[in-house]
């Protein structure tokens, strides 16, 4: 049962997941003007670490949002596509603050749980819990 009414659980986390991917993005942009680099990094490591958080993070959202939304539409159940939403933007999360300098371990978690979600998503599309 979606605890919702009729906001899909997968439509509300592709919003929430949308606004993460802004804010990394006003992240790079704030880093641009910062220290005045137009195209690419510049030389600049907390700009490039900037770029390849946003760019990582889109890298694998957007196949995740697609397959998170066949999910909804092969009717697998709301818990699933909670828990599994829920587990992908915890990954996403400690992946881009690993690669802010919060710690290398964050960054190695994030990277290897986004992995199993991913594939538990493509498992229970396939498998139809």
């Amino acid at each position: 049962m979606n605890l919702l009414g009729t906001i899909h659980y997968s439509a509300l986390f592709a919003a929430a997941y949308l606004v993460f991917l802004v804010l990394l993005a006003a992240n790079v942009s704030r880093l641009r003007i910062q220290h005045k680099v137009s195209l690419g990094e510049g030389g600049n490591r907390d700009l490039r670490h900037a770029i390849r958080a946003h760019a990582n993070s889109v890298e694998h959202g957007a196949p995740f949002m697609v397959a998170l939304l066949a999910a909804d539409f092969v009717k697998v159940s709301d818990p699933w596509i909670l828990w599994l939403a829920v587990a992908f933007g915890a990954a996403r999360v400690l992946h881009a603050a690993g690669m802010f300098d919060v710690g290398f371990n964050f960054r190695r978690v994030g990277a290897g749980l986004t992995l199993v979600v991913e594939l538990a998503l493509a498992g229970v599309i396939v498998g139809g819990v």
